[in-house]
């Protein structure tokens, strides 16, 4: 459209600023989380000591406009006005299975694999046991790391 148009009823007129300007805008801080492990808290537990707040910045930025268009935006200066609090949490580190009751599914494990072993030497007459025997010493010993996956797998 030429410049020295009249301006009429209706007509839309955008101004378009190109060029680099400069602006400023305050922005939030994240706040840090410091997690703090308790050995005397089941592993799931999770208490929030001291509640984090995000602080506040001042940034400015240099911005480049083409066609009313921002193409370009560069962080030249930032200044913190308010620090951020960080966060401290208190989680649970010990498993959720004392010592105790893993001992006993351990000592229950040595039990099943002896009481297998006992039921197939049942079965052998005496002339084979001395022959069976490191047949059934492996198979304790397969029953016991079969016993001990299974724990591993329940404690996950």
């Amino acid at each position: 459209m030429d410049r020295s148009a009249k301006i009429i009823s209706g007509m839309k007129i955008e101004l378009w600023r190109n060029g680099k300007q400069t602006i400023t805008a305050e922005e939030d801080v994240k706040f840090e989380v410091e997690k703090v492990q308790d050995a005397n808290r089941d592993s799931g537990y999770r208490e929030v000591k001291q509640v984090g707040v995000n602080g506040k910045k001042n940034v400015t930025y240099e911005i480049e406009m083409k066609n009313g268009v921002e193409v370009s935006r560069k962080e030249i200066a930032s200044v913190v006005t308010k620090e951020p609090k960080k966060q401290i949490e208190i989680v649970g580190a010990e498993s959720s299975f004392s010592f105790w009751i893993w001992f006993s599914l351990d000592v229950c494990g040595w039990f099943l694999a002896l009481m297998i072993m006992g039921m197939c030497s049942s079965f052998l007459r005496e002339s084979q046991l001395g022959e069976q025997w490191l047949l059934l010493c492996n198979m304790l010993f397969w029953v016991r790391r079969i016993w001990v996956r299974f724990l591993i797998l329940c404690r996950i």
